[in-house]
């Protein structure tokens, strides 16, 4: 049974009030590094929440690649007109918030590591360390091996996401987008196979994997160091 729209917002309210019971956790005040990791995925909520009121049970589950001819249509409307609600429930705005959250998560879980060292191995071999031990990128060969995990490109009601999985899914919206793109001009998997691999995604599974992520960090940071 795919998710009903009804459903991801019950789970966004329950994400959003754990963000802001652990928001005032002490340790987190104390807790420079863990603040930061929450700030990012504070503002990937915001975007989830604009993301899902331009979609209804009808087009949750479409893909995710945007028709180039929604982007013309919008560049049509005067610029008062983007804040008004009426453009808020247009696709191709629900798109545009759907990747900005995407963006954001692949940092906030190398922060939610690098501020809890001990839950890294959920994700251990797809980190890229610097010289002294701490996580500031993803592998992208190691994470071109979880193309393999049909989970990505399935429906929400298929195969059950793995963070990896998850991971990988919105890392995805980044290189596509041009937000650190690695290997211009190389042959490797990761640059071969990525597009490809975008074009599988649907909508309602990204939303599931930026709600699993966010998840599996907020119980992170809510333990002290």
């Amino acid at each position: 049974m795919t998710i009903p729209h009804e459903d991801c917002l019950s789970q966004w309210d329950a994400l959003w009030a754990a963000a802001a019971r652990i928001a005032a956790l002490d340790h987190i005040h104390a807790d420079e590094a863990a603040a930061e990791p929450l700030q990012l995925m504070v503002g990937a909520l915001i975007y989830h929440r604009m993301a899902l009121e331009a979609f209804c049970d009808a087009t949750l589950h479409d893909p995710v690649r945007q028709d180039p001819a929604s982007l013309k249509d919008l560049l049509s409307l005067p610029g008062a007109a983007l804040l008004e609600p009426a453009t808020a429930k247009r696709a191709v705005v629900g798109g545009v918030h759907l990747a900005s959250a995407s963006l954001r998560l692949p940092t906030a879980i190398l922060e939610t590591i690098d501020a809890r060292p001990e839950a890294r191995a959920a994700f251990n071999s797809l980190c890229r360390d610097d010289k002294q031990g701490r996580p500031y990128d993803w592998k992208r060969g190691e994470c071109a091996d979880v193309f393999d995990d049909p989970a990505i490109g399935a429906h929400c009601d298929d195969s059950a996401l793995t963070l990896p999985a998850a991971l990988v899914l919105l890392l995805l919206f980044r290189e596509e987008f041009g937000h650190g793109e690695e290997g211009r001009g190389r042959t490797d998997r990761w640059v071969t196979e990525r597009e490809s691999k975008f074009d599988e995604v649907r909508r309602c599974r990204a939303f599931e994997a930026q709600r699993l992520l966010i998840s599996w960090a907020l119980n992170v940071l809510e333990q002290p160091r």
